[in-house]
């Protein structure tokens, strides 16, 4: 479930404004939360963390929850705003 909050932020254009910002241990445990437990898609993700979409599939690829070339990402194919 997202909050009102969050809605609001999925609902509008992406903001990027974590670009090259290091990733913290707490956007990683985010991270995993949204991706794993919300099963939200990398749009939705790339938003709610203010990162482009490929930052979100890079950083899920470095965790290990989708595979390198990025073919079983859930929601890779909404790449556009």
């Amino acid at each position: 479930m997202l909050t009102d909050k969050q809605k609001e932020i999925v609902d509008n254009h992406i903001v990027i404004s974590r670009h090259r910002f290091k990733w913290t241990m707490n956007e990683i445990n985010r991270l995993y939360n949204e991706y794993e437990i919300k099963e939200l898609s990398i749009r939705e993700i790339a938003k709610l963390h203010h990162r482009s979409y490929k930052a979100i599939l890079f950083q899920l690829s470095k965790e290990g929850l989708i595979r390198a070339d990025w073919s079983d990402a859930r929601g890779n194919y909404e790449m556009t705003d």
